[in-house]
């Protein structure tokens, strides 16, 4: 299996990105690559023929400047070309590997679900985009079906295309969204609960690293740093695994 990450640089249009200030891509895309190294997958960066970046990277042509609708596009450009030649899992650039990341390709498409009460409202998102497996012997079923997210992603909201459509999308196209086990249309679908799949750095986690105390490896296979706690990543890696090479 192989592990690959989306990345190109954009101007800040949410307030999220806005809040979160300059931070170092690259430095984030060669410490999830070394997690990934560490759990025996090869890690790849997805980007555009017109970036060039210091990691291994796989380059197509896109026509999206907007992130959220460039995230899909680049995914599908992925998923139909030569390089999508085995079991495949997508992580945000910010997302460390723990432990074995194998587990998700039961199914065609596996994809991280939030269980509790209050995601049975589509609005808010039952789906956390953060880490996606792509089955290769579904290459061509996958390949449409994100060519339907991103035609469903580019006539969503303006508010929505600035921050969320490529979660929205999915969504929809997997509404209802359940753990375990489901099927839609040709696809076999997996939820993996985020309970037990991936963690977000901890309070705790960043008192630690504040305080000068070591880090705990989290019991989930993934570790992402959401937001502000992007600012951590480096400082718990460093902990954790060593030096993040230059």
């Amino acid at each position: 299996m192989k592990v690959v990450a989306p990345y190109r640089p954009f101007p800040p249009e949410s307030a999220a990105h806005e809040q979160l200030g300059p931070f170092d891509w690259i430095s984030a895309l060669k410490m999830s690559a070394l997690s990934c190294e560490r759990v025996g997958c090869r890690h790849y960066t997805l980007t555009d023929v017109d970036t060039d970046l210091p990691v291994p990277c796989y380059k197509f042509a896109t026509r999206h400047r907007r992130l959220m609708l460039w995230i899909l596009e680049v995914s599908l450009a992925y998923l139909e070309s030569p390089a999508f030649d085995e079991d495949t899992l997508f992580i945000g650039a910010d997302v460390l590997a723990i432990k074995d990341l194998s587990f998700g390709f039961a199914s065609d498409l596996g994809v991280v679900v939030r269980t509790q009460e209050k995601f049975t409202d589509p609005s808010v998102y039952p789906i956390l985009n953060s880490a996606q497996w792509w089955r290769h012997s579904a290459k061509d079923r996958l390949a449409s079906f994100y060519a339907s997210a991103l035609q469903n992603a580019e006539g969503l909201h303006e508010n929505v295309i600035r921050w969320g459509a490529d979660t929205a999308a999915l969504c929809t196209l997997l509404w209802p969204v359940v753990a375990g086990e489901s099927s839609r249309g040709c696809l076999a679908v997996f939820g993996h609960d985020e309970r037990t799949t991936i963690v977000s750095l901890a309070s705790a986690d960043v008192w630690r690293l504040e305080n000068g105390q070591g880090t705990i490896l989290p019991t989930q296979p993934l570790l992402d740093f959401r937001y502000r706690r992007k600012n951590y990543m480096r400082a718990w890696f460093e902990k954790a695994f060593g030096p993040v090479p230059a």
